[in-house]
């Protein structure tokens, strides 16, 4: 096995993690001149990402635990950017910061496609499930209806901390690659049409910039399906910390 060529799980993090510093750090210089290709790069990290997340659900032990981690440093990673753009408040730097978002809605689709796939064999799951579907449909209206009625800081600051596809990073259509690189990940190919066909269909809405994620067909078909070295909690937390390490830099120096 250890001859076998191509991109490893530890690889394509390793890709994904220094394409996305490079994104971040033209959005904190971007009014200071960064290179545009520092960004467009960076639109690789999301499929990536959305793969991975794929991939890690499927051979996880715990899925729910997998989930909540998710879910829990997206919370850790969205207050401490707030605190610390409340402490340091800089108008010409914003950083996105919602990718966990992104991927805990990704994997929630996933645990309740799986669980609507189950109702012969585990009513019990199935039915778990449906509350994983109703949060995905429900949180984004009410969180419209939150922000119209009582359009405020704090309400904005709750909202935020309940993920939805309307407000995490690549919004539906980020959420619905992710949960169809789930469905077909025993076909590369149809993975990989899917990040074409959606590509495309950004492109038809004429943002350019975003449509080059499909490059990252380059990495995903060179996947070998092996693990690589483990680095499961690196991911978690180095996300909000380069976050905040370059938001400061940018601000303070």
């Amino acid at each position: 096995m250890k001859n076998i060529k191509g991109f490893t799980s530890f690889d394509l993090k390793i890709i994904g993690i220094l394409l996305m510093v490079g994104d971040h750090v033209y959005d904190a210089y971007a009014h200071s001149g960064a290179p545009m290709w520092l960004t467009v790069l960076g639109r690789v990290v999301a499929p990536i990402f959305l793969f991975l997340s794929a991939e890690g659900f499927f051979y996880t032990h715990s899925k729910i635990g997998y989930m909540k981690n998710l879910l829990v440093f997206y919370w850790i990673t969205t207050i401490s950017i707030q605190i610390v753009q409340n402490i340091f408040p800089n108008n010409s730097v914003t950083l996105i910061n919602s990718m966990l978002g992104t991927l805990f809605l990704s994997v929630l689709a996933m645990w309740s496609w799986d669980g609507i796939k189950s109702y012969k064999n585990d009513k019990s799951y199935f039915y778990k499930a449906i509350f994983g579907w109703l949060y995905l449909i429900i949180t984004p209206i009410v969180s419209l209806i939150s922000m119209t009625l009582f359009p405020n800081q704090l309400i904005a600051s709750i909202v935020i901390l309940f993920p939805n596809v309307f407000f995490v990073e690549g919004n539906i259509g980020f959420v619905l690659m992710g949960l169809l690189f789930y469905i077909f990940r025993k076909n590369r190919l149809l993975q990989l049409s899917v990040l074409i066909l959606i590509s495309f269909m950004v492109l038809a809405s004429a943002n350019m910039v975003q449509f080059a994620m499909i490059l990252a067909i380059i990495p995903l078909a060179l996947y070998n399906g092996q693990e690589g070295i483990k680095m499961k909690w690196f991911f978690y937390i180095f996300y909000p910390v380069h976050i905040i390490i370059i938001y400061l830099v940018a601000t303070l120096l």
